[in-house]
C-alpha cells in the first residue's frame, strides 16, 4: 500500500533532491566552461598586450640604434641605416618617428635621394598594412599541350609523394615556354632553401640546369614579406615524359655526309 504518511512538504523535499541531483552536474559543467571561456580569453588578451610590449621596446630599440646612423656624416653608414630601416618594415618593427629624419634626408642628400625613397614607401605600407595576398605552394607551367598537360599531372603526383616540397597547387598550359626549365619564386633565405630542395628532387627526375628568376621586383610591393610561392615552368628542350621524368627534345638528325667530290647541299 502508498505510504500515505508523508507530508507534501516531504514529497516537495523529494522531488527537489531528485532535481537537483539531475541539475548539478550540468550546472557544474556551464560553470566549468565558463571558467574555460574566460581564463582563454583573459590569457589571449594577456598575449596581445605582451606582443604589443614587446613590439614597443623592438621599436625603442631601432630608434636608438638607427637615429645616430641616420644623422651621421658618414655617407655609408647613412645607406646602412636606410638598408636596415627598410628591412625592419618587413617585421613592422620601424618606429613611425623616423619617418621625419628620412623625409629630410630625401630632400637634402641628394646621393640618398632613391633609398630615402624607398624607405618612405616601405614606412608607409607598413603603417597601411596594404601588400597583395599572394597564395602560396608550386605551380607547374607546361607548355600549351595535350599531351604535356597529361604528362604533367604525373609529375605533379611525383611531386606530392616528395618530401620537403611545398603544396601542389595544379598544372596550367602556358602558349610561351622558356627553352631551359625556370623556377620562379620571392627570394629571400627560407625560400632559397625550399627552392633548393625542389630543384635537387627534379635533378633527380632529370631536369638540369634549372634557372631560377626573383618575382620580387614585378608583384611584390616594397615592404611587404615575400609568400612562399614557387612557379615552375617546363621548358620547351626537356618536356615531360609518359613517367614524368625529363626527356629530351626531339632533335633533327645530323646531316649525312656527301661522298668525297661532291659538295655538301
Amino acid at each position: 500500500m502508498p505510504d500515505n504518511s508523508k507530508s507534501t512538504f516531504d514529497r516537495f523535499l523529494e522531488r527537489t533532491e531528485k532535481f537537483a541531483n539531475i541539475l548539478l552536474p550540468v550546472i557544474l559543467a556551464l560553470v566549468a566552461g565558463l571558467y574555460t571561456y574566460t581564463k582563454h580569453h583573459d590569457d589571449r588578451e594577456l598575449q596581445k598586450q605582451q606582443a604589443a610590449r614587446d613590439l614597443s621596446q623592438k621599436q625603442y630599440a631601432n630608434l636608438t640604434a638607427l637615429l645616430p646612423m641616420l644623422v651621421s656624416k658618414d655617407p655609408p653608414t647613412v645607406s646602412a641605416a636606410l638598408q636596415v630601416y627598410i628591412e625592419e618594415t618587413r617585421k613592422k618593427q620601424t618606429p613611425e618617428s623616423l619617418k621625419g629624419v628620412i623625409l629630410n634626408i630625401q630632400q637634402t642628400q641628394p646621393e640618398h635621394r632613391a633609398e630615402a625613397q624607398a624607405a618612405v614607401q616601405a614606412a608607409e605600407l607598413q603603417s597601411t598594412g596594404k601588400c597583395k595576398s599572394i597564395p602560396g605552394g608550386l605551380f607547374l607551367q607546361v607548355a600549351n599541350d595535350q599531351e604535356q598537360l597529361k604528362n604533367g599531372k604525373v609529375l605533379q603526383d611525383l611531386l606530392k609523394s616528395a618530401e620537403g616540397v611545398p603544396p601542389i597547387q595544379g598544372v596550367q598550359r602556358v602558349d610561351a615556354a622558356p627553352q631551359q626549365t625556370q623556377l620562379r619564386y620571392y627570394f629571400n633565405e627560407d625560400n632559397d632553401s625550399e627552392a633548393l630542395r625542389i630543384i635537387h628532387y627534379l635533378e633527380a627526375l632529370g631536369y638540369k640546369d634549372i634557372q631560377t628568376q626573383d618575382l620580387s621586383s614585378r608583384y611584390l610591393n616594397l615592404g611587404c614579406p615575400p609568400p612562399s610561392t614557387y612557379e615552375l615552368w617546363i621548358g620547351s628542350q626537356s618536356p615531360i615524359g609518359r613517367d614524368g621524368k625529363a626527356r629530351p627534345a626531339l632533335l633533327r638528325p645530323p646531316p649525312v655526309p656527301s661522298p668525297p667530290g661532291v659538295p655538301s647541299p
